[in-house]
């Protein structure tokens, strides 16, 4: 296989929802690619997902339904998302799956990204 392809997307809104986790955005992120794709989930043969501070995304699989795929967390900042797509597509070219489902996911409280531009030597 030399050409790897994404069939699918998902997303959950953007915004504040209090009382939905990020692991709960996430899954709902995933079913809505899975639907888009026409896949389902026990047809996903291999999983990469991240979450810089919302938890583990392999435990998205409680809420997805455990089917025993092999799963692999990444972190890398905010670069997670794309580091777990890198991940994916490395798997697939490597023929160890022929489908898989990459999540990246973040939950933070309000304010998390307003630094004083003082904080940094701006002010």
């Amino acid at each position: 296989m030399s050409e790897v392809g994404i069939i699918g997307i998902g997303i959950h809104p953007f915004g504040r929802h209090p009382g939905v986790s990020g692991l709960d955005m996430a899954a709902i992120a995933a079913r809505r690619a899975l639907a888009d794709a026409g896949v389902r989930w026990d047809e996903i043969e291999f999983a990469a997902g991240g979450s810089d501070a919302a938890g583990n995304a392999d435990t998205s699989v409680g809420v997805l339904g455990l089917t025993g795929i092999p799963f692999i967390n990444v972190k890398n900042g905010c670069a997670t998302g794309g580091s777990a797509l890198a991940t994916a597509h490395a798997m697939l070219l490597a023929q160890t799956a022929q489908i898989a489902l990459v999540v990246g996911f973040d939950k933070h409280p309000p304010g998390a990204f307003n630094p004083l531009p003082e904080d940094w030597g701006l002010g």
